[in-house]
């Protein structure tokens, strides 16, 4: 990695022998807590068995990073009555991912790299009944070089559909190896396509468009398949190109085609990206997409009539929700997994909650078995001090569309099938506390997540004196926090817990899982609505007594890095339209950052459409008296803050510690190149990190542990107790 820094001297590049302030921290224990961090393994995609008896998932390190050169994920296997019934059923070797039970609960089917590691998957079959090896679905499939997005059993068990982009020909690869390979945007994409795997003989069909069918739809580059009921059609959501961004400028399509890729026909248009497509059936699908418009709307559930063709019907949520995620049981009756503000709620379709926790849970599945009327419900969760682990909740009278027996039906105790996170039950990282105020306008209510250090937490779970606290908006901004373990990425707020630091977190307006109204202050003008709601909620812990209000850091990643930036230039403004401070941030953290919206909107490769959608213009569509974009970018407000800063120590700006991968294509690393070269002019404090190799989220863990190592060193520099 890279390391510049500024301490009130001209800048210095350090010694391959120096790693800056996180190179000489940490004793024996202290390595070792972050070790049992960034090596504990997560569960991902429960899925229940036909007869709701077992749950097959895979368990990977957080955000699939890894320790060597290669992810890998392992397989397991529990009884959903039976509390630690976990077993591993493969090595752990490989990347072994995405389990998918046959519709008779005799095999799984999951993507593995075992046959190259490290450069592609495969469909892989598991005998589950009656033991034995995984076998390549087909051995052509082992061959493959491009991935496999989505796969789906078929209701009969005959074939499995899955989603891949067509091998490169003989002559591409020849040009790559001559170095003869010039690319023309818009030519020579890899458009995705369903493929069919027999599983009796191990033949794969593709499903190609013919010339006059593709003629009448626009998009043709597949995202998702989903089987009908009787097997006999498939449902497809398709973007424009592969080009992620053409998702959300021209929107998606589903369209329908007989399983031998014949009569493709379009359904309906959504202006923005679906999920949790599902066939039920009386020939409805369902789905998950914006609400009303938008790709920075809230979400809602869907219908559209496979047979009437009619225009997409809003079903239900999206007003002060979201609906996340939808899955069918029993044919026709709908589970929602929803987000309604700090809350995860399971919701049959109809109002009726099945499940509800304070929790972040987004793995999940259900299943319903008619021979027993029992419906297993498994998801994942956490919370501040208890890593991932895998739960099932068992009820009965649910899927018969009856809403009065469906409330009446409470689910058994939650039963935990896992203890992954063995290593953490008798350690106490602290305590979550929900705080609420207004935002300065009143127009909205606003929370905050005050997480307390188990060493400073009285008997009420409150601090028990305003402690040192690091402020950390999420990124996104569709997103928001509550309680997890993993509570910000990277495992900082058990880590910073652990060393007696505070942490808020705060839902500013933007966030996601508050309904339409409150997602829509994201569209505009960034940092006319999230900066001054950041102050609020910090304002509120400091007349809590929880946040010393001087010994203050703010931080975060991608959209709170943007944040993080916007705070450093502004603290020295503290009589602000709305509202005065009466305290200032000691430091700054920003990681993978925004400085220049117009910047994003020529370098992101979503710079056309979200963050676009984000300022509020594009430089191609605005006169060049338009400054709307300058609202919120840090590097124009730099100069009215050195402006108001003369006299003061640093200029006003807190010193700032910037970390950034080198490969980062969602916020280009030229974003931060901005800010260095401001900071430098000026000769203000400042440590510049970037990492080699890494995207827009880091995948290698030594650089997870350099980046906690900084962050805390970083802490302890500006507000720890010999700050």
């Amino acid at each position: 990695m890279t390391v510049n820094y500024v301490n009130r001297n001209p800048i210095q590049s350090a010694s391959p022998g120096v790693t800056s302030i996180a190179a000489s921290m940490g004793s024996i224990a202290d390595n070792e807590l972050i070790d049992n961090l960034m090596n504990l393994q997560v569960p991902k995609t429960p899925k229940v068995s036909p007869n709701t008896s077992q749950v097959a998932y895979c368990t990977t390190l957080e955000w699939g990073h890894r320790t060597g050169e290669h992810p890998r994920s392992t397989l397991w296997l529990a009884a959903t009555d039976k509390k630690d019934s976990t077993r591993q059923l493969t090595s752990g070797l490989y990347n072994d991912f995405e389990p998918h039970w046959s519709p008779d609960g005799k095999s799984i089917a999951f993507l593995s790299d075992r046959a190259r590691p490290g450069k592609s998957c495969a469909i892989y079959i598991l005998p589950i009944e009656d033991g034995g090896e995984a076998i390549p679905g087909s051995a052509a499939n082992t061959e493959n070089e491009r991935q496999i997005v989505a796969l789906q059993w078929s209701p009969d068990g005959t074939s499995i559909a899955f989603v891949s982009a067509d091998e490169k020909t003989k002559e591409e690869k020849e040009r790559e190896e001559m170095k003869d390979d010039a690319a023309v945007w818009g030519q020579q994409l890899a458009f995705n396509k369903v493929r069919l795997l027999d599983i009796a003989t191990g033949e794969i069909t593709v499903l190609n468009f013919d010339v006059h069918e593709a003629a009448r739809i626009k998009n043709h580059h597949v995202l998702g398949v989903c089987w009908s009921p009787d097997s006999q059609s498939l449902a497809i959501w398709t973007a424009r190109t592969p080009y992620l961004e053409h998702e959300f400028i021209y929107g998606s399509e589903i369209c329908i085609m007989s399983k031998e890729g014949i009569g493709l026909e379009r359904l309906c248009t959504c202006d923005t990206q679906i999920k949790s497509l599902s066939w039920e059936s009386h020939g409805m699908l369902h789905f998950i997409t914006s609400f009303p418009s938008g790709n920075l709307a809230a979400t809602a559930l869907y219908k559209v009539d496979v047979r009437g063709k009619t225009e997409p019907q809003h079903m239900a949520y999206g007003e002060v929700d979201d609906a996340a995620e939808s899955k069918i049981i029993n044919r026709d009756t709908i589970v929602v997994r929803t987000q309604r503000a700090l809350d995860t709620c399971f919701e049959l379709f109809g109002g009726v909650t099945m499940l509800s926790y304070q929790n972040d849970i987004k793995e999940w599945d259900v299943a319903f078995d008619s021979t027993t009327g029992k419906t297993i419900l498994a998801f994942v969760k956490s919370d501040i001090n208890t890593p991932s682990e895998v739960y099932t909740a068992m009820y009965t009278a649910i899927p018969n569309a009856d809403m009065a027996s469906a409330a009446r039906a409470s689910p058994s105790s939650p039963v935990s099938l896992s203890k992954h996170g063995s290593l953490f039950v008798s350690k106490r990282f602290g305590t979550f506390t929900v705080i609420k105020t207004r935002s300065f306008d009143r127009k909205e209510s606003l929370d905050g997540i005050f997480l307390t250090p188990a060493q400073h937490t009285t008997s009420d779970g409150t601090p028990t004196h305003a402690l040192p606290t690091i402020v950390l908006p999420h990124g996104g901004p569709t997103d928001r926090n509550t309680d997890r373990f993993n509570a910000y990425y990277y495992y900082i707020a058990p880590y910073l817990l652990h060393h007696g630091y505070a942490i808020l977190l705060i839902n500013y307006r933007g966030s996601s899982s508050y309904g339409a109204r409150f997602a829509q202050y994201a569209c505009g003008g960034m940092g006319q609505y999230e900066y001054p709601d950041i102050i609020a909620v910090t304002q509120c812990a400091i007349d809590s007594g929880y946040a010393d209000a001087h010994k203050l850091v703010v931080g975060g990643w991608s959209q709170g890095g943007f944040l993080s930036y916007l705070c450093a230039v502004r603290n020295n403004n503290l009589k602000e339209e709305g509202f005065e401070r009466k305290w200032m941030w000691k430091a700054c953290i920003p990681g993978a950052g925004i400085t220049d919206w117009d910047a994003m909107a020529l370098t992101s490769d979503l710079g056309a459409s979200i963050e676009s959608e984000l300022a509020g213009v594009t430089p191609w569509r605005s006169s060049k008296e338009d400054v709307t974009s300058r609202s919120g970018s840090a590097l124009w407000e730099f100069d009215g803050a050195m402006q108001r800063g003369k006299g003061m120590w640093n200029r006003g700006l807190p010193p700032m510690l910037m970390l950034h991968g080198e490969k980062d294509e969602r916020c280009p690393i030229t974003q931060a190149w901005g800010m260095r070269r401001a900071l430098e002019s000026y000769g203000l404090e400042h440590t510049f990190v970037t990492y080699p190799r890494e995207p827009h989220a880091f995948g290698e863990q030594k650089h997870w542990i350099d980046l906690v190592k900084r962050v805390k060193g970083w802490c302890d520099k500006y507000i720890g107790p010999q700050a």
